[in-house]
């Protein structure tokens, strides 16, 4: 009875030495298995945004384009300026006028920054 007793505990151990492998082998195929949903998730996203980058080019010539249109205006406009004799400008006019480019350069300016994070974050 003693050597039975004895054979039971042993096979009891085993027992439990084995469930406990197997519940550390599940908790790691879980893991794995988290990083493989995560990983199939980013490059779900990755695949439907990678046009996007392509467009990219596009996007900086229509961005280069108009400020460089906006330098050319403004260039052309100092240059119209009167350097002698008596000058009268209408500073509201030019207020408005320069408050204006400020504003359209810090749209493009906060487009860019937007569009960088979005790229970051896929990087």
């Amino acid at each position: 009875m003693n050597a039975q007793t004895t054979q039971m505990e042993s096979q009891l151990f085993s027992l439990g030495a084995n469930i406990s492998h197997l519940c550390d082998n599940v908790k790691k195929k879980q893991a794995e298995l988290q990083m493989l949903q995560r990983t199939k998730a980013l490059s779900t996203i990755l695949d439907t945004q990678m046009p996007y980058p392509d467009d990219w080019s596009v996007v900086e010539k229509d961005y280069t384009r108009s400020l460089d249109g906006a330098i050319a205006a403004l260039t052309n406009s100092l240059l119209r300026l009167p350097i002698s004799g008596n000058v009268q400008v209408n500073v509201k006019d030019v207020a408005k006028a320069l408050n204006s480019a400020v504003k359209t350069a810090d749209m493009i300016a906060h487009q860019m920054q937007m569009f960088f994070l979005k790229v970051n974050v896929f990087l």
